[in-house]
Formats: structure tokens, C-alpha cells, sequence
């Protein structure tokens, strides 16, 4: 072999190795990041679900489905806690409130008749930290939110 080539060899010895400890943690990172990101993404899906079901029971006639005696923004807050449960969030960690829309604090009662035809917001809140680990304490704790804006219009589901 000429001499030229064999120090060609010889100065590219351990360049895979070299790359390999470059690329490698950039692409875990990045397979860790698209796993959590996919994880987020599946979480709100449901979230957003969910608000959506809870918001449409609101706006149906519930006189055949809520038992005398029942308040319907308890019977739809706890609705909406158990299907996030069955999809596994812990329900004591979901927030649930029914608002007027753009008024945090303000509730919305759907079965005050003055509140008929008005639209409400049904918004869910979960803290992040079972979904992703983060490091903030419990004061400053980020929260994923779903909101949907429906009218108390007490309509009937027509078959």
C-alpha cells in the first residue's frame, strides 16, 4: 500500500466514534422530546373532548337526565371528572368551572332561568406535572386548559 493512503487511513481512525458521541444525545434528545410532546398533544385531545361533551349536556334539556334535587353544573363538572378519569387523569388534580365567557371567578348557573340563552364556558385545568416533569413548585404550577363557549339554549336532541 502507498504511503499516502495509508496516512489517510490513519488520520480518520475514531471520527465514527467521535460523531456517534456528537449525534447521539441530539437525537435521544429530540426522540424524548417528540415522545413528550406526543404525550401533551393526547392529553389535550382528550381535555378538549371532554369540554366539549360536558359543554353540549349543558346546553341540552336536562329535565330527563338530572334528578330532582341534583344542581346541573355539580352533575356535568362531576360527568366531565369521570371521563377524564377513565381516560387516566387522577380526578382529584382536574379543575372543571362553568363561567360567563371572558370572566374568570364568574360563575355560570345553567339552571337559573335568567341565564337561558346566555352563553357559558366550560373550561378544564390540569396541572402539568403528572403529564410532563417539570420543576416548579406547587404556587407557580403550570396548568394545561380547555375551554369551549356553548349557548344555555336547553335544546332537544331530535332522533
Amino acid at each position: 500500500m502507498p504511503r499516502h493512503n495509508r496516512k489517510r487511513v490513519e488520520t480518520r481512525r475514531g471520527t465514527a466514534t467521535v460523531e456517534f458521541a456528537v449525534v447521539a444525545p441530539l437525537f435521544l434528545l429530540l426522540t424524548l422530546g417528540l415522545l413528550q410532546g406526543s404525550k401533551l398533544f393526547d392529553s389535550h385531545s382528550v381535555m378538549a373532548q371532554a369540554a366539549r361533551d360536558g359543554a353540549r349536556l349543558g346546553a341540552m334539556d336536562r329535565a330527563d337526565w338530572v334528578s330532582q334535587g341534583i344542581n346541573s353544573n355539580d352533575k356535568i363538572k362531576q360527568d366531565v371528572r369521570n371521563t377524564l378519569a377513565a381516560a387516566g387523569f387522577d380526578p382529584e388534580d382536574v379543575d372543571v368551572f362553568i363561567e360567563f365567557p371572558g370572566e374568570p371567578g364568574n360563575d355560570f348557573d345553567l339552571d337559573d332561568p335568567a341565564n337561558d340563552f346566555e352563553l357559558f364556558e366550560l373550561r378544564i385545568e390540569v396541572p402539568l406535572n403528572p403529564l410532563v416533569e417539570t420543576h416548579n413548585d406547587n404556587e407557580n404550577q403550570l396548568k394545561m386548559v380547555s375551554k369551549v363557549v356553548f349557548r344555555n339554549s336547553k335544546s332537544t336532541i331530535v332522533q
